[in-house]
């Protein structure tokens, strides 16, 4: 079931957002300043934790988007149509990654070079060069076994009995056979799959209060369980809610084109941000070190500082690259590159 316009352009620029977030992880700027124990707890609050709703989301979404809609007869060509979409960038941008790892970061392996791209300790097939791209290692996965995803979750109080019990099976510590890759970020994907095969509404015509509330109320609990697994519960109440505030605030509104525009660049940001943030990261942390820029504030100056120029590099590459391909007279070769410059 396709996305209306305005479903499409509120979806996109909530991914941009997750985007975001995702190069908050990844952006540790706390290491070139000296904060106390409060004010790095103030810190992680802000730049950590408010950012945990990003895998979550990212999961759920991704899920609601594939199944709903999804039947027996169209699942080999939604499946087709995303996997000729997720495997060429895939490849792409981990096998670019190589380099990076090796020559940048450092390349740490049990075994060679060849053993390591082939399955060893830091392994193309899995993500682990360019290592955020786990999540669209797992979203292929997950599309290959989308048929039996749908037929096992699509009784619904069947699918909610055993999306609850493998809540629970996790939170009670409960390991499954080392050959069945399993993760915990997994239960919000079957989560998002069982909200899109019953068709539940994600967002409302109008803003919820208790939307917002529910979401805040979800991030408060994930900060105090974050060392217990129960956690998993409160990033799923935390999500829920501000995806469902979020895309009922901007559905109906119109987004201004600019911020269309940056919005669209939020796989590319994704794929690409890892190559980037590190060395931005460090460049304005040693700035601040030399102009002797210390304290809580300065920490948190460097760190969106920083965020904003990854992003702004990334977009005007994309930019680039996408005005070049107009210039190109072969729609095949165009339409390649669209897919590894999304």
């Amino acid at each position: 079931m396709a996305l209306k316009k305005g479903e499409y352009q509120a979806v996109s620029l909530y991914k941009f957002c997750l985007c975001i977030l995702v190069v908050f992880i990844h952006n540790k700027t706390d290491e070139y300043f000296q904060l106390t124990d409060k004010q790095y707890m103030f810190f992680e609050f802000f730049t950590f934790y408010v950012a945990q709703i990003a895998v979550p989301s990212f999961m759920i979404l991704s899920a609601y988007l594939l199944f709903r809609g999804y039947r027996t007869g169209n699942a080999f060509s939604k499946i087709r149509s995303r996997l000729s979409k997720l495997a060429p960038a895939y490849i792409f941008w981990n096998t670019v990654a190589i380099p990076y790892t090796v020559l940048v970061t450092g390349y740490r392996s049990s075994g060679n070079l060849i053993e390591g791209i082939l399955g060893g300790g830091d392994d193309l097939l899995t993500s682990k060069f360019n290592f955020p791209l786990w999540y669209i290692f797992d979203l292929m996965l997950f599309l290959i076994f989308s048929p039996i995803v749908y037929k096992v979750l699509k009784n619904k109080n069947i699918g909610i009995m055993i999306i609850g019990c493998l809540y629970f099976l996790y939170i009670c510590g409960v390991q499954l056979p080392d050959i069945m890759y399993w993760r915990d970020v997994h239960l919000y994907y079957l989560l998002g799959a069982y909200l899109g095969i019953h068709e539940f509404k994600i967002y409302k015509q109008r803003t919820s209060l208790l939307d917002m509330l529910s979401g805040i109320a979800g991030l408060l609990l994930t900060v105090i369980l974050w060392n217990s697994r129960v956690k998993t519960i409160a990033l799923s109440i935390y999500s829920l809610g501000m995806m469902r505030y979020f895309l009922s605030r901007f559905n109906a509104k119109k987004i201004p084109i600019f911020i269309q525009k940056i919005s669209e660049a939020n796989t590319f940001v994704y794929y690409t941000h890892i190559f980037f943030i590190g060395g931005i990261k460090k460049v304005v942390g040693l700035l601040f070190q030399t102009l002797s820029f210390k304290g809580l504030l300065c920490c948190f100056i460097a760190f969106y500082m920083s965020t904003a120029l990854c992003l702004f590099i990334i977009i005007e590459i994309r930019k680039f690259v996408r005005k070049g391909c107009n210039r190109i007279n072969n729609p095949r070769v165009c339409q390649f590159i669209e897919l590894l410059v999304p």
